[in-house]
């Protein structure tokens, strides 16, 4: 299955935020940084999660 370059980087940012502790905040550049996406891009990604509700 192929996934396009958003899904995949959606899906990466999604699971590094679900292996931090539940007790943690996670700054979205900190994403961004480990896994070398763009924050500006990563924000894009994050905005149209928010408004899938996830």
């Amino acid at each position: 299955m192929k996934f396009s370059k958003k899904s995949r980087y959606g899906l990466v940012a999604l699971i590094d935020l679900a292996v931090q502790p539940e007790t943690e905040y996670v700054a979205l550049n900190t994403i961004a940084e480990r896994n070398e996406i763009s924050t500006q891009y990563l924000e894009q990604i994050f905005g149209s999660l928010r408004r899938a509700g996830l």
